[in-house]
């Protein structure tokens, strides 16, 4: 069976992140180091929307392609779904990005789409205004 509470936190994270669509790319980040990992998306806010980060922990995997400055990337489109761990079916495409294996916990598909294109796969994800 999913996981209702991750099914509807995407479900609050994508009508929330509907919002930034087509808003421009701030800036990625990526830091590892011993067992701790962190990817930051940072996308610009305009008027009345503050810039965010989408902030996610405990990175199985991502991929990223920019164009060749990332000043003026923007997303067309953000989503986020649920990897359930188990036999549960994963959304098309998702295991072209991280192979299926027993050790897995349910994680978070985040994708952004545009001329800056991002997809990752965490197990934690936050969203908070960027200070």
């Amino acid at each position: 069976m999913l996981n209702d509470e991750m099914r509807a936190e995407c479900a609050r994270l994508n009508e929330y992140l509907s919002a930034y669509e087509g808003h421009f790319v701030d800036g990625v980040s990526f830091f590892a180091s011993g067992d701790r990992d962190m990817l930051e998306v940072r996308l610009l806010g305009e008027a009345e929307r503050p810039s965010i980060v989408l902030h996610l922990e405990g990175v199985h995997a991502y991929s990223l392609q920019k164009p060749t400055d990332l000043d003026g990337a923007f997303a067309d489109s953000l989503s986020v779904a649920e990897l359930p761990a188990g036999d549960a079916p994963w959304p098309a495409g998702a295991e072209g990005l991280l192979k299926r294996h027993s050790g897995l916990p349910d994680l978070y598909l985040v994708e952004l789409n545009g001329p800056f294109w991002l997809v990752a796969a965490a197990s934690v994800l936050t969203v908070s205004a960027a200070i």
